[in-house]
Order: C-alpha cells, then structure tokens, then sequence
C-alpha cells in the first residue's frame, strides 16, 4: 500500500466511534498519553486487539489444539487411555495460560492514532509506550482475517531501530533485523488503512511546505548575495 498519496475516497473519522471503546470515553491508560499531545496534534482514531484473533496470530492457539489432539490421538492408540487424560490435561492446561495471556495484552494494549505519529501502547507488569511518527512510515501491508479485522504491517524508513522484543506482540513475525510495528487484528482494518493512508499523505505535504519555506527564508537572507548574479542552469 503506498502511503505517499491520500486515497480518494472520504474521509471518516472514528475518533468518536470507536471499535473498542464508547463515543467520548478515554481508555484506562490512555489520558495522559492524549491530553499531552502536541498544540495541532489531533486523535484520528484508537483502538485495541481483538482477544480471540490475539490469541490465534501471536499465540498460536489453534495450531497448538490440533497438535494437542493429534498427539493425543496416536497416543491413545499406542499406550491407551492413561495417556490420552495425561496429554488432554496438559493439552487444555497448555491453552488456558495462552487465552490468560492473550485475554490480558488484548485488554493492556492500545493503539492511537494522530496527525502526527502512531502510539503502540502495551506490556502487563511494565507498560511499554513507543510512539512512531508518521514522517517515518514508508509503507503498511494490510491482511484481513474475517469479516472487517485485519492487521497492518508498517514499514519504517530512516535509521531508527526499533526493538522486536520492545515491540512484541504488535511487531511482524520472523522481522527481526528490521521490525515491522503492526496494528494487530484490529476492527474496521480497511478504514483504519484509509485514515493511516491519509494522515501519512497530509504529513508529507506539510513536510514539504515546511521545506520550501525554510528553503524561501534561507535564499531571502544569507544566500541573497550569491543569487544576485547566479546565471539560470
């Protein structure tokens, strides 16, 4: 998806209905990070994780049943049915702490996205904040699992490195080199993509003024000598 140009379509902002939480309600967490924002730093849209599509892309819940079952199937048929309760338990006991886990960063992590940047909010014992501005975000890949929940993939340019680890479980799987901070399974992915797609878009056209400007103001003064007898190229 390329982000260096707004799409046509209208926009709409989900700040006020938002997938995850009540028109006007500032999430747990969430109050300082949006009333500091920056003086023309505006709230686009935020949300947070699905839980059980969490559980099933970063945890892996529905790989590890069926490798569960399947196990407990041929054992079953090798050493009877002590060891299909032995592997079911350890089976169910398995899933269980992996849905805790999954239930848990789905209700600790945040998403908020301004004008400016993107805020990835997360972590249980220790909230880690990244905040990634949108200046840096070369390009998002958007994958749709049911319905309208997908995940983007944003690309970041320049020579910030982020931290996988730090990042977890909202980074792509297996980029380790070059992290990938994700929106992870989230609703309303293809509006979300629009909203990133045109925030991208509206902060490279104020980048560029802001350089033709600079550039105005530096030929006016120090550079007007020089200019006087400058033949054209």
């Amino acid at each position: 998806m390329d982000l260096t140009q707004a799409p046509s379509t209208s926009r709409t902002d989900l700040a006020g209905n938002l997938p995850a939480h009540g028109p006007g309600e500032v999430p747990e967490g969430l109050s300082d990070i949006i009333l500091r924002r920056g003086k023309d730093e505006k709230v686009i849209w935020r949300g947070r994780p699905q839980f059980w599509h969490l559980a099933a892309t970063a945890f892996h819940t529905n790989t590890i049943a069926v490798y569960f079952v399947i196990l407990t199937l041929i054992s079953g048929v090798s050493y009877g049915l002590g060891s299909v309760v032995t592997l079911a338990v350890m089976g169910a006991g398995a899933l269980l702490i992996l849905y805790v886990l999954a239930f848990l960063y789905a209700k600790h992590s945040h998403y908020v996205l301004t004008n400016d940047r993107l805020l990835i909010l997360t972590g249980l014992a220790v909230e880690k904040r990244v905040s990634i501005p949108l200046s840096q975000v070369g390009a998002a890949h958007l994958k749709l699992r049911r319905g309208d929940v997908g995940t983007l993939a944003l690309e970041i340019s320049g020579s910030r490195q982020l931290s996988y680890l730090v990042l977890w479980p909202h980074a792509r799987p297996l980029r380790f080199g070059k992290p990938q901070p994700l929106i992870r399974v989230v609703e309303n992915a293809p509006e979300v993509a629009r909203l990133l797609t045109e925030a991208v878009a509206s902060r490279a056209e104020a980048n560029d003024l802001v350089m033709e400007v600079n550039l105005d103001s530096v030929s006016a003064t120090e550079g007007a000598e020089d200019l006087k007898g400058a033949a054209p190229a």
